[in-house]
């Protein structure tokens, strides 16, 4: 499978085409244009900004994580986006 990193600040106008994956790393927001249905989102830091609907993948995974004293890893969309009917959080310490 091929992964698409998004990596610090920046932005593509343009909706990259053949990965089907896609990660956000390190600090910054990342802005594309549009993103189609990828089977695995994870956003390890930082802000991933989508300007276009988003549609989740049914058997996809979407990862981020959530540090309550720093807001480190967010995901923003400028439109609304769509997600399966079944959607599952878990808590873990010391991350």
């Amino acid at each position: 499978m091929d992964t698409l990193v998004f990596d610090g600040a920046g932005g593509i106008g343009f909706t990259p085409m053949a990965f089907e994956n896609a990660i956000k790393q390190g600090a910054g927001t990342f802005t594309v244009a549009s993103l189609p249905t990828m089977q695995r989102v994870e956003i390890k830091q930082g802000v991933l900004e989508v300007n276009s609907n988003y549609q989740f993948s049914n058997s996809g995974f979407f990862q981020t994580n959530v540090n309550v004293t720093e807001a480190s890893a967010n995901s923003k969309s400028t439109e609304t986006p769509s997600l399966p009917a079944i959607l599952a959080s878990s808590r873990a310490r010391g991350l």
